[in-house]
């Protein structure tokens, strides 16, 4: 029995629209689209409602800019009273006048450099540093008018006296600038009396110098230029008041004297007033308790010497009772 399948014929309609019906149907739903409708839950504020919000807002703003035009601009939040810490030979005057001549201008040309709000302590900081010799600066705002600067100088010179006159000379021993004169109460005069025979079989008793000791007045020159190291020369070649740009010592002798003066006061609390190096290899550092410690600066060995010392500073049970510590020689220490 043969079975056929009936073949379904698939078609398709074509429904086909006007232009005018697909134009009008495209300006209907673009007008739809893009409209506006009011929304029946919004409420309109009346005109004078509107007018009367904008006003407030105006003097709102207004009164904002005002109170930070006042606080900005004001005289009583400018920067008039500035506190120097730290300082030596430079004078606070010196510093307040590059401060307030750092903070002279306006930033943004609008506000004032000078105003507590805007001055920039890093930046007078930095200019600090360039205008003065400077280890360490730092600088606090205290509200509402005050700067505090506290400082630290750096050692650019210190004070070398050759038994005839005291000088400022740099660190690589070249003199800077004459001082003063070394007066004759600075000397001390060890004399003896000379008993002797004269023509006649007479006896003669007369005062003979034996020996001349120089003793810097440390008060008078801290009071006429400040504290600084002080290394005295009493056999230096270069006598009298010496000319500008002189060599006078030896710069390595110059680095081992700064080195014992920052070691003995920041280690063992002892300042030094000051150094004779009349003789190199019998250099003797004086320090205000009276104590005396000698060195080798031809040695160039200040930190072997200063092991020495500390070595000899933890067996002496009482070092004001120590008139003078020897560190000079290699694997031996002296002291009385």
């Amino acid at each position: 029995m043969n079975y056929t399948k009936n073949k379904k014929q698939s078609c398709t309609r074509v429904y086909v629209k006007s232009r005018n019906a697909l134009y009008s149907r495209s300006k209907a739903k673009d007008f739809a689209w893009r409209g506006r409708k009011r929304n029946p839950m919004q409420k309109q504020l009346p005109q004078k409602s509107r007018l009367r919000f904008k006003l407030y807002l105006m003097l709102f703003l207004a009164s904002i800019f005002g109170m930070i035009g006042m606080f900005v601009y004001h005289p009583f939040f400018r920067i008039s009273k500035i506190q120097v810490n730290g300082v030596e030979t430079i004078t606070p005057q010196e510093i307040e006048q590059t401060i307030y001549g750092a903070m002279d201008y306006h930033k943004w040309f609008l506000f004032p450099a000078s105003s507590f709000f805007f001055v920039d302590a890093s930046e007078v900081e930095s200019i600090l540093n360039q205008r003065f010799p400077l280890n360490t600066v730092a600088i606090t705002k205290q509200f509402p008018h005050t700067l505090t600067v506290l400082l630290q100088e750096r050692l650019s010179t210190i004070l070398y006296d050759n038994g005839d006159a005291y000088h400022f000379i740099g660190l690589t021993g070249k003199v800077v600038e004459p001082v003063r004169k070394v007066t004759d109460a600075e000397w001390w005069i060890d004399t003896e009396i000379v008993t002797s025979t004269n023509e006649r079989g007479e006896e003669v008793s007369e005062k003979k110098e034996i020996a001349r000791h120089h003793r810097p007045d440390m008060n008078g020159l801290q009071k006429d230029v400040g504290e600084f190291p002080l290394i005295v020369d009493t056999n230096a070649i270069e006598r009298g008041t010496v000319a500008l740009n002189t060599d006078v010592i030896k710069e390595d002798y110059i680095s081992q004297v700064l080195e014992w003066y920052e070691v003995l006061l920041q280690q063992f609390d002892l300042t030094i007033s000051y150094v004779d190096v009349s003789s190199p290899y019998r250099t003797v550092i004086f320090t205000n308790a009276g104590l005396q410690i000698l060195i080798a600066l031809p040695a160039g060995e200040s930190i072997a010497q200063i092991d020495r010392f500390r070595a000899a500073y933890k067996e002496i049970s009482d070092i004001s009772v120590i008139g003078y510590i020897d560190v000079r020689y290699p694997g031996k220490i002296y002291w009385q």
